[in-house]
C-alpha cells in the first residue's frame, strides 16, 4: 500500500526529487567529453596528414634524388667518351675509362634503389623505363667501343659518338627530366590531395560540432522543460501527500475515538497502557452508569446516545485537565490520571467523577437522572502483563460494587 513516509521531504514538505541540476551537470560533462573528442580527433586528422604528407615528400625527394644521381653520372659519361674521342685524355693524368665504368656501377646502383621506393605512377615509371633502356643501350655501345679507345682507333669512336652515343644520352637525359617532372607534379597533387582531405575532414568535425551543441542546447531546453515539469509535479504531489496524511490522520481519528463522545475508545486506551504496562506508575479508574438499560428502554437509543454525549462533554470540561479520558463502551468511562496527582487526590478525582455522572441531565427537555460506579486502581510496573488484565480486574470489582447496590466507588487492591 503506497505511504507517503516513504517519499524524501526536503524543507517545506515538499518531496524531494534529483533535480535539474544533476540533469544540467550531466549535460555539462557530455558537452566536454564531445568538444575533446572533436579536438582530439582534429588533432589525429592533422598528424595521419602530416605523416602521409610527410612521407610522401621524402619519398618523392629520394625518387628525384635518384634520378638526379642518374643524370648526373651521365653527362660524367659523356664528358669522358667527349674526352677519350678528342684524346683530351693523353694529355692528363686521368683515366677516362676507369671512370665511365665507375659512373655505370653509380647508375646501376641508383637504378636499384629507385626501383624500391615504390608508388611511383604509371607515366613516370613509363619515362623511366625509357630512360633506362636508352641508359642501357648506351652502355652496350660504349662496351663495345671501350677496345676501339684502348687501342688508339678514335676515328671509328667518333663517328660512333656523334650518330649513336649523344642520341641516346639525350634520349635519356630527356626521359629522366621528364620523369622527375612528372615526380614532382605527383607530389604536388599528393600533398594537396591530402590538404583537401584535412580541409574536408575538418569541415566534417566541424559538422560534428555544430550538430553537438545544437542536441546539447535541445537536451538542456528538454531539461529545462522536465525540471518545470519535476517542480509541478511535486507540487501536486505535495498537495496530495498533506491531503493524504490529513485523510490518515481522519482515519485514525476515527479508529482511535467514539464518534458519538468524540472520547478516545477502548482501542487507544489499550494501545496507550501496552506502551506503561513495564514501566509507568500510574492510577487508573473505571467507571458505568447502573442499569443504562433502562433509559434505553423507556426513552429510545437516540434519547441514550444523546444523553451519554451531554454526560461526556461535561466530565471532558471538568476533568480533561487531571488525565486522558476514554469512553471504552457504550457507557462505561475511563480516566489514566496524569503521573503528578498523588494517589489519594486521584481517589477524590474519581469520585467526583463518579458524582458528576450521577447527576440529572435535561435531555430534550426530559430531566433525567441515573446512578454510577466505579473502581480505582494504583498501578506498579509489571503487575500485569497484559492491558485486558488490568481492564478485567478494575470490572471485577466495578461489577461487584454493582452487585452490592451500585451507587459507590470502590479501590483494587493487588498482591
Amino acid at each position: 500500500m503506497f505511504s507517503s513516509s516513504l517519499i524524501p521531504r526536503c524543507e517545506g514538505g515538499l518531496p524531494m526529487y534529483p533535480n535539474d541540476s544533476h540533469k544540467t551537470s550531466k549535460i555539462y560533462l557530455f558537452a566536454g567529453v564531445f568538444l575533446f573528442i572533436v579536438c582530439a580527433a582534429n588533432m589525429v586528422l592533422m598528424n595521419i596528414v602530416y605523416s602521409n604528407s610527410k612521407r610522401i615528400y621524402s619519398r618523392d625527394l629520394e625518387s628525384i634524388q635518384h634520378m638526379s644521381t642518374i643524370n648526373d653520372q651521365l653527362s660524367d659519361i659523356n664528358e669522358n667518351v667527349l674526352n677519350v674521342v678528342s684524346t683530351i685524355f693523353l694529355d692528363t693524368n686521368t683515366d677516362p675509362i676507369g671512370e665511365i665504368r665507375n659512373a655505370f656501377n653509380v647508375i646501376h646502383e641508383e637504378e636499384d634503389a629507385y626501383e624500391a621506393t615504390g608508388g611511383r605512377s604509371e607515366l613516370e615509371l613509363r619515362r623511366y623505363r625509357q630512360a633506362k633502356l636508352a641508359i642501357q643501350s648506351y652502355r652496350n655501345i660504349l662496351s663495345d667501343q671501350i677496345p676501339l679507345f684502348e687501342k688508339g682507333d678514335f676515328s671509328t669512336a667518333r663517328s660512333t659518338y656523334l650518330q649513336e652515343i649523344i642520341p641516346l644520352q639525350n634520349g635519356a637525359s630527356e626521359m629522366l627530366t621528364a620523369a622527375m617532372e612528372i615526380g614532382s607534379r605527383n607530389a604536388e597533387e599528393s600533398v594537396h590531395q591530402n590538404a583537401v582531405a584535412h580541409g574536408f575532414g575538418l569541415l566534417i568535425l566541424l559538422a560534428l560540432f555544430v550538430l553537438g551543441e545544437l542536441a546539447i542546447l535541445y537536451a538542456m531546453q528538454r531539461a529545462r522543460r522536465t525540471s518545470q515539469e519535476i517542480m509541478q509535479n511535486q507540487y501536486q504531489l505535495a498537495a496530495a501527500g498533506r491531503k493524504l496524511e490529513h485523510s490518515k490522520q481522519k482515519v485514525h481519528d476515527i479508529a482511535l475515538r467514539n464518534i458519538l463522545t468524540r472520547m478516545k475508545n477502548r482501542y487507544a486506551l489499550e494501545a496507550d497502557l501496552t506502551e506503561r504496562l513495564e514501566t509507568d506508575v500510574f492510577s487508573i479508574a473505571v467507571l458505568d452508569t447502573d442499569s443504562f438499560y433502562k433509559i434505553n428502554d423507556a426513552y429510545g437509543y437516540s434519547f441514550g446516545d444523546e444523553y451519554l454525549a451531554v454526560m461526556a462533554d461535561r466530565l471532558t470540561s471538568e476533568f480533561g485537565e487531571q488525565g486522558t479520558l476514554y469512553n471504552i463502551s457504550g457507557n462505561e468511562f475511563c480516566i489514566i490520571f496524569n503521573n503528578v496527582i498523588p494517589e489519594p487526590q486521584a481517589e477524590e478525582i474519581a469520585e467526583s467523577i463518579r458524582n458528576a455522572m450521577s447527576e440529572h441531565y435535561t435531555v430534550s427537555g426530559i430531566k433525567v437522572h441515573m446512578n454510577a460506579s466505579g473502581s480505582i486502581l494504583h498501578y506498579r510496573p509489571d503487575e500485569c502483563k497484559t492491558p485486558d488484565e488490568l481492564l478485567i480486574k478494575l470490572d471485577s470489582a466495578m461489577r461487584k460494587v454493582k452487585k452490592n447496590g451500585g451507587g459507590s466507588l470502590t479501590t483494587v487492591i493487588t498482591d
